[in-house]
């Protein structure tokens, strides 16, 4: 495993589409520069957040590593995939979570053992490293972003820019008034980006929150409006007691935008991209 290695800054309001990731973590203070450790379980202090960065279409020979890793049930989940490229992508991002995580955990990829709470978030099993370990992952088309942090709640997601099907309804039924208004506010080309930013920051929100799809989308707003900082906006008080919560956007690749979602503040984020072990 390896690949380049960077720091969040302060959050700033920095130029678009520079790096993996443009961001403001409102909730960060400013980091502290220090050295990588070629360990991923050595010298990882607790106020450190990784997002991996993960791209998915890889030969046949690394395919067929992953798959060995994956457990049945997501060896049988993988086979119900309809087009093959799915199938693949599935493989590699999970194999690729799984290697990551053994990392952490000092085990065997293949001994990595996931539950779920009532909600359908997966998480740690209980027994495995020593029990802070959190994280979540997100994939779209040919890229993956893992997210994982010590003790954090955290939510990662993903999504290409495109036109989405009933795009302005979802919005004005499924958002927020706040942010419908904002919605109309933005210029029609680019509603698709905007359509996009507040889709992945309140998914990524929902994620952190672990509530899945029992979580009400209006109950909180987002800002969507391209070009400006992400701001979680207003947050209902039946879900603010969990925080505080600090919002980063994410340009992982040209034409993709997606969102993190941290608990807490006072920890940087460092970005990593993966590549299998050759």
């Amino acid at each position: 495993m390896g690949g380049r290695e960077s720091i969040w800054p302060k959050p700033c309001r920095p130029p678009r589409h520079e790096g993996i990731a443009r961001h403001a973590l409102d909730a960060m203070n400013p980091p502290e520069r220090r050295p990588v450790s070629p360990s991923l379980r050595d010298a990882w202090p607790d106020d450190e957040v990784h997002l991996w960065k993960i791209q998915l279409d890889w030969p046949e020979s690394v395919l067929a590593r992953f798959r060995r890793d994956l457990s049945v049930e997501e060896q049988q989940r993988a086979d119900r995939f309809v087009f093959d490229k799915h199938r693949r992508r599935y493989v590699v991002a999970h194999g690729a979570m799984r290697s990551v995580l053994s990392r952490y955990l000092g085990c065997d990829p293949r001994q990595v053992e996931y539950q779920t709470n009532s909600k359908g978030k997966p998480a740690i099993k209980p027994g495995l490293g020593d029990g802070i370990l959190q994280f979540n992952l997100s994939h779209s088309e040919e890229v993956a972003l893992l997210a994982v942090t010590q003790g954090r709640a955290v939510g990662v997601d993903l999504e290409q820019v495109r036109e989405f099907s009933g795009r302005d309804g979802i919005v004005e039924k499924q958002f927020s008034a706040a942010e419908w208004e904002e919605f109309q506010r933005v210029p029609p080309p680019l509603r698709n980006e905007a359509f996009t930013l507040g889709w992945t920051r309140k998914e990524a929100f929902v994620k952190a929150l672990g509530e899945g799809l029992s979580c009400d989308l209006r109950a909180f707003s987002v800002s969507l409006t391209p070009g400006e900082e992400p701001r979680l906006v207003h947050i209902d008080p039946s879900l603010e007691g969990r925080g505080p919560w600090a919002l980063g956007h994410i340009d992982p690749e040209p034409g993709f935008c997606g969102a993190l979602v941290v608990a807490g503040s006072g920890f940087v984020v460092r970005e990593r991209v993966w590549s299998p072990e050759v």
